[in-house]
């Protein structure tokens, strides 16, 4: 009985191992089977993800409903870019000092409400968060108003775009890799327990504010790697990086994918990317109305979203196999 229960954790570890092997797998390859409409396209597409996966992080693992998380993107990508343009200050400590700043917000605003109701701290972050993305909107002079500001390339101008491509899918993965190792380590463990019973949690000895704060610095940390990336390989920035908006698609990304997992957001950033991209050529409504039936489908029968799914197809084939084999043996 314990051999076989080894054999099946064996299987499932294993099996995992080679989903993410293939999803990262496939993302490579893009570059050589897809035009560079496409490749353009998931340039974009790697910096939902990133924001997927921070938001993930705060909603999925703490259950902390965090309003900023596209705020902080905004935050780091502006900073770095105008210390760079406006004080002459070199690219890579700009980024260093545009993630830093981001973080410190985060940290300034989880250090006032974290010890406050769920309900305070969702508020404050959304009151932040409009209130950067109405700043950002005016601001002319120094932020470009609606208009944007021209961001400034990490590599060379005759780098090709497979550079910027290839320098994405390494952040991904480096951050998928830290991911995974923190939220199945005892620190993921704090995380749940203070998700799903924060009182009962305080109550076994959890010091439950301090690892709402680490979690909202990593989610916020995150979303400024996420920001600072898109800044870099995209010719030009706008508030909408800050608004609200942004923000209901990186939710939906992370319903369809599935909460409280890594690859999960992963998934759900790639299909609503796809997806929208798709019907932007014919009708943009319809790629946002298909992607809304999508997350309500998901919402009433698979809450946990595709991740779910594709376990509930695993046990079953688990099941399947270990009845199979049961049968035989009495034969």
């Amino acid at each position: 009985m314990v051999e076989a229960l080894g054999m099946q954790l064996k299987q499932i570890m294993e099996s995992k191992s080679v989903f993410y092997v293939l999803i990262f797998g496939m993302l490579a390859t893009i570059p050589f089977s897809l035009s560079k409409f496409w490749e353009r396209v998931f340039l974009v597409g790697f910096y939902f993800m990133l924001l997927a996966i921070s938001w993930d992080i705060d909603i999925g693992y703490t259950g902390s409903f965090n309003l900023a998380n596209q705020t902080f993107s905004a935050v780091a990508a502006y900073t770095s870019l105008l210390m760079a343009i406006h004080w002459k200050v070199p690219l890579l400590i700009a980024i260093i000092l545009g993630l830093g700043i981001a973080v410190s917000l985060s940290l300034s605003i989880g250090l006032i409400t974290l010890k406050m109701s769920k309900f305070a701290f969702c508020l404050t972050t959304w009151v932040m968060s409009e209130s950067i993305y109405v700043v950002l909107c005016t601001e002319y002079s120094l932020t470009g108003g609606t208009r944007g500001i021209a961001s400034l390339s990490f590599f060379p101008p005759d780098f090709p775009m497979e550079a910027y491509f290839y320098l994405g899918l390494c952040v991904i993965i480096a951050v998928t890799i830290i991911s995974e190792k923190t939220m199945n380590s005892r620190i993921g463990l704090y995380f749940n327990a203070i998700r799903d019973d924060e009182e009962c949690a305080e109550v076994v000895g959890v010091d439950t504010f301090r690892f709402k704060i680490l979690s909202l610095l990593y989610s916020s940390f995150i979303a400024g790697l996420a920001g600072i990336y898109f800044a870099c390989c995209q010719p030009i920035i706008s508030p909408a990086m800050a608004s609200i908006s942004t923000l209901i698609t990186v939710i939906i990304m992370v319903i369809l994918g599935g909460m409280g997992t890594i690859i999960g957001p992963i998934i759900g950033a790639t299909l609503i990317t796809v997806i929208t991209e798709y019907f932007r050529g014919t009708t943009k409504e319809l790629g946002v109305l298909l992607s809304a039936i999508v997350v309500l489908i998901f919402i009433r029968i698979l809450r946990g979203g595709l991740i779910e799914f594709i376990r509930s197809l695993k046990g079953k084939y688990l099941v399947t196999r270990t009845s199979e084999k049961t049968e035989r043996e009495r034969v």
